[in-house]
C-alpha cells in the first residue's frame, strides 16, 4: 500500500479517471451522437474496468456477497431466459448490458480494494466537483435556449418542465445525485480546524449539488434526500463523537436555503419562470406578483419540487408493478430471463408505448423486475445484499453509509437501475467504507 500511496497515478489520476466514467456514464445522452450504445462513459469505465482487472487480483472477490449476487443473477437469469414463456422487450440490449456492468462491477470491486484511503476520498471529492461543475455549466447552455448549441454539446433539452444534463432519462440523473451530499458531508468530518476559505468552499459545493439535484425536479430524489439526511442527522448525534451542532444546523439549513431558490428561481417552468424571476428581481418587483409562475403547471406547484401529477405518477407505477407480477407468476420459479415484461393496463398508455415501439415496460421496482428476469431467489439476493450492507454500517456506527444504502434501496422501489454501473459504484464504495471503518476513524487502509 505504501508504493500506492505516494504514485501520482493511483492517487490521482486513477480516481480522476473513476470520477469522469461514472459522471459521463450517467450523461447517457451523450452516447447518441456516437449512433450507438457506448458513448465516452462508457469507454473511460471499461478502463477502469480493465485497470482493476490487471492489477487488482480479481480472484481474491469470491467470498465477496457483490460477486455472489451478481453469479445468481448469471445463473438464474440464464434459466430464466431458457425456461420463460413470454417474449420481453429489450432482451438483447439488456443482455448486453447485464454484461458489461457485471464486467465493470468485478473491476471496480478489485480496483477500489486496490486503492488506500486516501484515494477513496480522493475518488469522491472529486466526483463531488466533476459532477457541480458540468452540471452548472450545462445548467447555463439550457437557460440559454440556444437550439444549435445544445444540440452541439449533446445536452438533452426536455423542454422548459425540468432540466435533464446530459442524461437521456432524469431518473438516472436522480439516482446520481442521492449519495453526493452525504458523501461530501462524511469527507467534511475529517476536516477538524478547517480554514474560512474551506468552510466557504465546502458549503457553495453542498449548495450547487442540492441544487443541480432539485432542478432534475424528482419527487423521488426530493423525498428520498429529506428522509436520509433526517436519518443522517439522527444517527450522527447519537453515533458520531465529532459531530458538531452546527453543522448539523448548517445542513438542513442548506435545503431549506436550496428549496427556497428553487421556488423562487426555478418554479413551474424551469427555463421561463428562471428567465422571468432574474428580470424581475433585477428591476426590484417582487417575482410573484409579477406572475413569473403562470407556465403549465401553475395551480398544482405551490408545495411541489416534482414535475407533474405525483399521483398519476404513483398511479402508473402501481399498474406496472402489478402487471409485473402477473408477468412473473408465468414462469414462478426463474422468470423469463432479460428483458421488460410488464405493460400498461391503460389503453391509452399502452398505445403511446406501442407507438415508440416499446410493446412490453419494465416495472421500475428492482424487485420485481428481478423476479420477472431471474425468479424471487433473485429478488431476495438483491434484499439480502441490501441488509448486509445496512446491518454492516449499523455494526461499526457508520451515519453516512447507513443513509446512503438505505435511499439507494428505497428509491430503487421505483425505478429500475440494476444496469447502471453507479449504483454499484455507490454500494461498492459502501462496502469498502463499511470494511476499512472509512467513515467512522480507526483503523486506516494507509496505516
Amino acid at each position: 500500500m505504501q508504493a500506492l500511496r505516494v504514485n501520482a497515478f493511483w492517487g490521482w489520476l486513477v480516481p480522476a479517471l473513476i470520477a469522469l466514467g461514472l459522471f459521463f456514464s450517467i450523461a447517457s445522452h451523450l452516447r447518441l451522437l456516437t449512433g450507438g450504445v457506448i458513448g465516452p462513459g462508457e469507454m473511460v469505465l471499461a478502463v477502469v474496468a480493465g485497470l482493476g482487472l490487471l492489477f487488482g487480483k480479481p480472484w481474491q472477490q469470491i467470498k465477496n456477497p457483490i460477486v455472489w449476487f451478481w453469479g445468481l443473477l448469471v445463473l438464474t437469469m440464464g434459466l430464466g431466459a431458457l425456461t420463460g414463456n413470454l417474449q420481453g422487450h429489450w432482451v438483447m440490449r439488456n443482455t448486453q448490458a447485464y454484461v458489461f456492468t457485471g464486467f465493470v462491477v468485478l473491476g471496480l470491486l478489485s480496483l477500489l480494494r486496490l486503492l488506500p484511503d486516501a484515494a477513496l476520498r480522493r475518488t469522491l471529492a472529486l466526483l463531488a466537483l466533476v459532477a457541480a461543475a458540468g452540471m452548472w455549466i450545462g445548467f447555463v447552455v439550457y437557460l440559454m435556449g440556444d437550439q444549435t448549441l445544445i444540440q452541439r454539446i449533446g445536452l438533452n433539452d426536455m423542454g422548459d418542465t425540468r432540466y435533464a444534463g446530459w442524461s437521456s432519462n432524469p431518473n438516472q440523473l436522480a439516482l446520481f445525485f442521492i449519495p453526493l451530499p452525504v458523501w461530501l458531508a462524511a469527507l467534511w468530518r475529517d476536516v477538524l480546524k478547517p480554514r474560512l476559505s474551506q468552510t466557504v468552499g465546502f458549503g457553495l459545493l453542498l449548495l450547487a449539488l442540492m441544487l443541480m439535484g432539485l432542478l432534475v425536479r424528482s419527487d423521488g430524489l426530493f423525498v428520498v434526500w429529506v428522509f436520509e439526511f433526517a436519518v443522517l442527522l439522527v444517527l450522527r448525534l447519537r453515533w458520531d463523537l465529532k459531530v458538531s451542532r452546527m453543522s448539523l444546523l448548517g445542513y438542513a439549513m442548506a435545503m431549506v436555503l436550496c428549496v427556497g431558490l428553487i421556488k423562487t428561481f426555478a418554479h413551474g417552468e424551469v427555463r421561463k419562470s428562471f428567465q422571468c424571476a432574474t428580470q424581475t428581481i433585477g428591476q426590484g418587483l417582487n417575482p410573484w406578483k409579477a406572475q413569473c409562475y403562470t407556465g403549465a403547471f401553475a395551480d398544482k406547484e405551490a408545495f411541489r419540487i416534482g414535475y407533474s401529477d405525483p399521483v398519476e405518477k404513483t398511479g402508473i407505477r402501481g399498474d406496472l408493478w402489478r402487471n409485473g407480477l402477473k408477468a412473473w407468476q408465468e414462469a414462478p420459479f426463474f422468470g423469463h430471463g432479460p428483458g421488460a415484461y410488464s405493460w400498461f393496463s391503460n389503453s391509452e398508455y399502452q398505445k403511446a408505448a406501442e407507438a415508440e415501439g416499446k410493446f412490453r415496460e419494465e416495472s421500475h421496482n428492482i424487485p420485481i423486475d428481478l423476479m420477472t428476469q431471474g425468479g424471487p431467489l433473485l429478488a431476495l439476493a438483491w434484499c439480502a445484499l441490501l441488509l448486509y450492507l445496512l446491518l454492516g454500517a449499523w455494526r461499526i456506527r457508520d451515519s453516512y453509509t447507513f443513509s446512503v444504502v438505505l435511499m439507494v434501496g428505497v428509491f430503487t422501489l421505483f425505478h429500475y437501475h440494476i444496469r447502471q454501473p453507479y449504483l454499484w459504484f455507490a454500494l461498492i464504495m459502501s462496502y469498502e467504507a463499511i470494511r476499512r471503518r472509512l467513515f467512522v476513524g480507526g483503523r486506516s487502509q494507509d496505516d
